[in-house]
């Protein structure tokens, strides 16, 4: 278990059904609850003026061509706040479980073959590269 921040500034949910093996996944755009800081809005407002969205789907595509982007609402929420909590401003939030708020009926396991799958060695494994997760 990963110590909390002393201040927690958001918690979240991350969307686990468009994570490939081995990429970096964004967050659930529906469910982000943040403290008002108005610094933020402020720095989030400059990495879409100043930092470059890398197109494509490798791992250096996205934000700041760090992999936030190859799914989804990549250049938009899911994307972009990941990038910003993972990246510019880390251990500053909480990931909350996926199963028990935000439930989309999502699939948090590889149960199926697809895109960057090959072999199926992904297969019934966690997509959030944890052990163990919870099948909801």
């Amino acid at each position: 278990t990963e110590a909390w921040p002393d201040r927690i500034q958001a918690v979240l949910t991350r969307d686990w059904p468009q994570v490939l093996p081995g990429r970096k996944p964004g967050y659930q755009a529906g469910f982000l609850v943040a403290r008002t800081n108005p610094q933020v809005t402020e720095q989030v407002l400059n990495i879409v003026r100043q930092e470059k969205y890398v197109d494509g789907f490798t791992r250096q595509n996205g934000w700041g061509g760090k992999g936030y982007g190859g799914f989804v609402g990549a250049m938009a929420m899911q994307g972009l706040m990941a990038y910003y909590y993972d990246e510019v401003v880390p251990n500053t939030w909480v990931e909350l479980n996926q199963c028990r708020y935000n439930h989309m009926g999502m699939d948090v396991r590889f149960n199926k073959g697809g895109p960057g799958f090959r072999g199926g060695k992904h297969v019934g494994k966690c997509r959030n590269d944890q052990e163990e997760c919870e099948d909801c």
